[in-house]
């Protein structure tokens, strides 16, 4: 294999690494059940489509954004949700969503401007955006859809409720620190214009 092919699956190998050694770790320290099987194989197919989308834009940014996809899972998932580390430091969750946020900016600028990379045009931002918050509702629907079906508490809402909080609390705090990922995401990208233009 290439030195080339080997960087090109570098994403797959480091989802299929991680995701089987924290199952392993859970399995063995944690508890063995069904629903961390199914996180860690789900979020895994997202490195493996992507490179499918290869018409979307250019090889080396899709390729360098499969591979922040890969670390990102690694983060929320495997270390996040299957071993556990959301409920040892509580404010991961809200870092986490704010990364979603800004990768998720990212993202779309990549696969769906490629052909307009400048964003003076205020409706490309507001595209942005829009798509951001899209995406992150989405994924408070899915916590939601989760939470009703297998009786978890993927929202936080009794442990809102033990700290005098509002059910909603978690939720709002996702959504809005999801906003600020797409602010980082919009400062970095006007830095970036600023430094070319010197």
């Amino acid at each position: 294999m290439t030195g080339n092919k080997i960087v090109k699956f570098l994403p797959q190998v480091i989802t299929v690494l991680a995701g089987s050694i924290s199952l392993i770790l859970h399995t063995l320290f944690i508890k063995v059940e069904l629903i961390p099987f199914v996180q860690v194989i789900a979020s895994g197919c997202v490195v493996m489509i992507l490179p499918k989308l290869e018409f979307m834009a250019e090889k080396n940014s899709l390729w360098f954004l499969n591979l922040v996809y890969a670390f990102f899972i690694v983060l929320a998932v495997d270390l996040g949700s299957v071993l556990g580390f959301y409920d040892l430091f509580l404010w991961r969750d809200t870092v986490m969503h704010g990364a979603f946020g800004f990768i998720c900016s990212v993202s779309i600028y990549i696969l769906f401007l490629k052909d307009s990379y400048d964003l003076k045009n205020r409706s490309r931002l507001l595209l942005i955006f829009l798509a951001t918050m899209g995406c992150g509702s989405l994924w408070e629907i899915f916590e939601f859809s989760v939470d009703n079906i297998l009786g978890m508490d993927t929202q936080r809402v009794g442990e809102s409720i033990a700290l005098g909080k509002t059910p909603v609390y978690d939720t709002m705090v996702d959504i809005i620190i999801t906003i600020a990922g797409f602010i980082v995401f919009v400062l970095i990208y006007s830095l970036y214009k600023r430094k070319l233009k010197k």
